[in-house]
């Protein structure tokens, strides 16, 4: 074969279709009856050959398709939905936030006795001080969120703010949590005061039992408020329980439990093991309906930015409450029943209209034609680029007014017993 054959033959090659459909036409229009072109037609309106399997058709376009935006992070490739599976990996994650907590406080109290034996210090009073204590759950608390971080970027690498969510909320939604979270606590508070009491039931019962006493995260708070400053309370007990708990328990485990289990049994899970982390029996159980609070509020924003939010706040008030003892924002210490009460009562008001707020505006998905499409095992995901759009609803303006009224309430009743208490000092 010359040169000019083979020449000739990759041009025959790289004929198009349409190019290979009129090569197939004589000069008056008909097609040529080569055999190959004949058996096809033939096959292809007996209905033999599907009329796509025609190696001259023109594609056609599916016009009603939607078209859907490729993606920017990496694709999803979803397992499906696998009980033991959710479980185990819940169970792994809570085992290693344990096993993170108690590493780093061990790691951190061999440094603090380093530097004792290095500047002469030998006693061992010197690593059980407030001060060397705030210390050492300082370190413990930076090395828990950085690997909370490390551990969420893996598990959903390339994907993090896809899967949990950190798109701005809604300025509603913003304003009911920062302003929320006080009657929120004091709601909580009066739910411990009867945990407390059974707990001390169970106590005399079982004395063995008082051994968890002396891991009472409130008592080493009030410990701790008596050598730190608050700015440095508010970073270790505020800020970062923010970031690294809600990393684990709403964007690990309460994900893998609802894709797992469903939304009902993953959050309610997912509540009990945030409580359990607690570990002191009183503590664990009064922190659950908070838990499940925070859980909700992620949920109906569907930001991740709301539930730090609604954490930080939290414990901005216990911390407020821990460093100036004559302040507290439970409501339990105020000197007059009566305000006592009603500002429990109005409390519970608050949460009821903020929680009838929250549900009714909450942020819903719909497609190209208007109908709601929930996304029952991920709802927080990010939908850019799938075709779907999300929708904060409509609020009742009635619940909105009696929720930011008993907010403005709170607030005062507190700043009055804060002021209080300053000029005592």
């Amino acid at each position: 074969m010359t040169e000019r054959d083979l020449s000739d033959f990759s041009a025959e090659k790289a004929l198009t279709p349409l190019d290979s459909f009129e090569s197939h036409i004589t000069a008056d229009g008909s097609p040529v009856d080569d055999g190959g072109l004949a058996a096809t037609e033939s096959a292809t309106e007996s209905g033999t050959v599907p009329i796509d399997e025609n190696p001259f058709s023109s594609p056609v376009l599916d016009t009603d398709r939607p078209t859907v935006a490729p993606s920017a992070v990496i694709p999803l490739n979803d397992s499906p939905p696998c009980w033991y599976c959710g479980l185990a990996e819940a169970a792994a994650w809570w085992l290693g936030t344990l096993g993170v907590h108690l590493t780093a406080a061990i790691f951190m109290a061999i440094v603090l006795v380093v530097f004792n034996l290095l500047n002469g210090k030998k006693s061992p009073a010197d690593i059980n001080d407030p001060a060397s204590m705030m210390w050492i759950t300082s370190g413990e608390m930076i090395l828990f969120v950085l690997a909370a971080m490390l551990g969420v970027s893996v598990r959903y690498w390339g994907r993090t703010f896809h899967e949990l969510n950190f798109q701005r909320p809604d300025h509603r939604h913003f304003w009911l949590v920062l302003g929320g979270t006080l009657p929120l606590t004091m709601c909580v508070s009066v739910w411990a005061v009867p945990v407390q009491l059974g707990w001390s039931l169970i106590k005399e019962a079982i004395p063995v039992l008082s051994v968890f006493d002396s891991m009472n995260s409130m008592e080493a708070i009030k410990d701790l408020a008596d050598a730190s400053s608050l700015g440095a309370m508010v970073f270790v007990v505020a800020v970062l329980p923010a970031i690294g708990e809600e990393l684990i328990f709403r964007g690990a485990i309460g994900r893998v439990l609802i894709a797992n289990l469903g939304m009902i049994s993953g959050v309610l899970l997912t509540t009990f093991l945030f409580g359990c982390l607690h570990i002191h029996p009183v503590h664990a159980v009064a922190v659950m309906p908070l838990g499940l609070a925070i859980h909700l509020v992620y949920l109906w924003s569907r930001s991740f930015w709301l539930p730090m939010l609604l954490h930080f706040v939290n414990n901005c008030w216990a911390t407020i409450a821990a460093q100036n003892q004559g302040v507290d924002p439970t409501g339990q210490g105020l000197e007059m029943p009566l305000i006592n009460l009603v500002m429990m009562l109005i409390s519970a008001v608050g949460v009821v209209a903020m929680g009838i707020c929250f549900r009714q505006s909450r942020v819903r998905l719909f497609d190209a034609s208007g109908n709601e499409t929930p996304d029952v095992r991920f709802p927080v995901r990010v939908t850019s680029g799938s075709g779907i759009e999300s929708r904060s609803m409509p609020m009742n303006g009635h619940a909105w007014q009696l929720a930011i009224a008993c907010m403005v309430f709170c607030h005062l009743i507190v700043a009055l017993d804060l002021i209080k208490s300053i000029g005592q000092w």
